[in-house]
């Protein structure tokens, strides 16, 4: 995680957000934030670690995965557009059983909680906001899990690419999405075996989504990309 000491960035994501309006009190937090950057692969949350602050996220892609007992993970939700970060995790005051990760470079409010959680559940603009997104994630949870379950692996897969594919400028200029993720890992997070994986990006090859490069698949046609991924993750 890198800190972004830039104070007029800062407060305007902070009032582009209305991050003020969560709290009854913002002047009395309004030192505790700050504009962090994380980047690809890189865990919100490092694990057995205690919280010592939330985030407002604000632009990239989250990875949102469950980990099972089995030590496979399974693929929950993305974020894409704002949302808050550590509302479970505040209650809980410990490392989140969810993996939070950076799918690509993240930008987030980072706000300290160190030695003030007393102070912040007897805020009730604080609860009202935590309990909305709560409410939020309960209901995307639940899609999410109808996703899991009753979507073809082509459109889990499609969405996921699109998602977590780096965006590169190729030689001509252009910006490709290149696709270089562990299949192994892709096909426990997207709920199939690595056979299927295997044979369904096989198929996005032949019939013209995905080229190859080196190891790595290239989105050949981002339009038909798109239109199969139907939203599903994004």
């Amino acid at each position: 995680m890198d800190i972004i000491n830039n104070e007029t960035r800062l407060e305007q994501y902070l009032s582009t957000y209305n991050i003020a309006d969560c709290f009854s009190n913002f002047a009395e937090y309004r030192s505790r934030f700050q504009l962090v950057r994380f980047h690809p692969k890189e865990l919100l949350y490092p694990k057995k670690e205690s919280i010592t602050q939330v985030y407002f996220f604000i632009s990239g892609h989250l990875k949102i995965c469950a980990n099972l007992s089995s030590g496979q993970t399974l693929l929950l939700r993305f974020y894409n557009s704002f949302h808050f970060i550590g509302d479970l995790e505040l209650y809980e005051m410990a490392s989140p059983a969810n993996t939070i990760e950076a799918a690509t470079e993240c930008l987030c409010i980072a706000f300290s909680i160190v030695g003030i959680i007393n102070r912040l559940f007897e805020d009730t603009r604080f609860l009202n906001f935590i309990s909305r997104s709560l409410a939020e994630k309960l209901a995307a949870s639940s899609q999410n899990s109808a996703i899991n379950i009753l979507y073809p692996l082509e459109k889990k897969l499609a969405s996921y690419i699109y998602a977590v594919g780096m965006r590169k400028r190729s030689a001509d200029g252009k910006t490709v999405i290149v696709f270089d993720e562990n299949l192994k890992l892709t096909s426990e997070l997207l709920g199939t075996s690595y056979r299927h994986l295997h044979r369904t990006l096989h198929q996005f090859l032949e019939i013209g989504i995905l080229g190859r490069q080196g190891s790595a698949y290239v989105v050949s046609n981002e339009g038909a990309l798109r239109e199969l991924a139907s939203d599903l993750y994004m």
